[in-house]
């Protein structure tokens, strides 16, 4: 390896006037000095032009003439070349390499823009705060004072907590390094803005209504709301087999779903839940039956009334027509004593004997001896004739 030396080199004058006997008078017959002693090296030194050699060794030299070399970053010979401020900006300081360089370091911060010296270290140009225009370790620099209008930004670090920059427009802010755009801050996704004097304050959306972490496989799908980084969830619907429950699917309970079956020929509505199907009798099928009194499902049709009592007192002997189900003895008035007449309302709920009189077909007047016999009405497989 090459080594450099910055002292300078004294040879005698002698040395270069005379002759090596003439030389070693001129030191008063004194035992020579060694080349190393004299400053001469037997090293070449990086940079060098041109050497002197050592009269009693050629194979030492000294340098006498160094060219120029590149100065390391940071560095310059001149003002003019530290950085693209140029010379206005910029000046050389007092710390010097092996070259010849000199360190660059601010001289005034360029006009025009809100700027300040301060010391800075290039390590901590975060532009959080400011913007760092042009540094070196360990000397000042220009950096950037001036800042966005109150809840703008020009950089997302410079937003508050759970926000950052949108795409509205601020103030342009003019840099030494070129202009920065201030844009609006607005609250990230998941947050609203809550509302609180001059300054922005974004919350975690209260997402109401969405009570849950997660959507349950029960639910036939959920609709998400982003409430700050966390998801939550509210249920649109649940699967077959289960009911509502707020915003919960739970295990079908069926109410009224008595029926482990339907019954035969009737029709029945149907439930559905986790664990088993229930059944509920709405009607029968055929016109042929009737639905049972007591329980679930559906007999022979019998026209009548169900277990009458009393009967009329002026019906025949033979006067009603009996018929026989799962629900008990229907009987239906045909035939009335002598005088009397089997007689209707016009809604079919009534059927009795009326006073008929010499003439017979009398309008019907109801009266003391007249029995009226109510025919009930059910509702549901009413066939024609049904109750007469």
């Amino acid at each position: 390896m090459s080594k450099f030396f910055k002292s300078k080199i004294a040879l005698p004058v002698a040395v270069f006037t005379m002759g090596i006997g003439s030389a070693f008078a001129a030191l008063n017959c004194t035992t020579p000095p060694s080349c190393v002693e004299m400053g001469y090296s037997a090293d070449s030194v990086d940079g060098c032009e041109s050497y002197v050699y050592c009269p009693f060794d050629t194979s030492y030299k000294a340098c006498v003439k160094f060219g120029v070399q590149e100065c390391t970053s940071g560095y310059a010979r001149a003002a003019e070349n530290c950085g693209k401020q140029g010379a206005e900006g910029w000046e050389l300081g007092l710390t010097s390499d092996e070259v010849g360089c000199f360190n660059c370091v601010v001289k005034t911060c360029p006009t025009g823009t809100s700027t300040t010296l301060r010391p800075v270290s290039p390590q901590n140009e975060d532009g959080t705060t400011v913007q760092v225009i042009k540094a070196y370790s360990g000397d000042k620099a220009c950096v950037q004072t001036d800042t966005c209008d109150l809840n703008y930004a020009y950089a997302d670090k410079g937003c508050g907590t759970n926000m950052e920059m949108g795409t509205r427009k601020g103030k342009l802010l003019k840099g030494i390094n070129g202009d920065r755009q201030c844009y609006e801050c607005e609250c990230k996704e998941g947050y609203v803005e809550l509302i609180s004097g001059a300054s922005k304050l974004c919350i975690a959306a209260p997402c109401r209504g969405y009570t849950l972490t997660s959507c349950p496989t029960s639910a036939t799908s959920c609709s998400p709301c982003l409430s700050g980084t966390t998801t939550k969830y509210k249920i649109n619907g649940c699967k077959a087999g289960y009911e509502e429950d707020g915003n919960t699917c739970k295990v079908a309970t069926c109410s009224g779903y008595n029926l482990s079956k339907c019954p035969d020929n009737s029709y029945c509505d149907e439930c559905v839940s986790a664990t088993t199907t229930k059944y509920k009798f709405v009607h029968c099928v055929s016109a042929s039956d009737m639905p049972l009194t007591t329980g679930d499902g559906c007999t022979k049709y019998c026209r009548g009334i169900l277990n009458l009592n009393p009967k009329d007192p002026n019906a025949a002997s033979d006067g009603y027509e009996t018929c026989k189900n799962a629900n008990g003895t229907y009987s239906y008035l045909v035939k009335c004593k002598k005088g009397w007449k089997v007689t209707e309302d016009p809604l079919g709920l009534m059927r009795y004997c009326s006073y008929a009189g010499t003439g017979g077909g009398e309008e019907f007047n109801p009266g003391a001896d007249d029995t009226i016999v109510t025919i009930p009405d059910t509702g549901f497989n009413k066939n024609p004739g049904y109750g007469f």
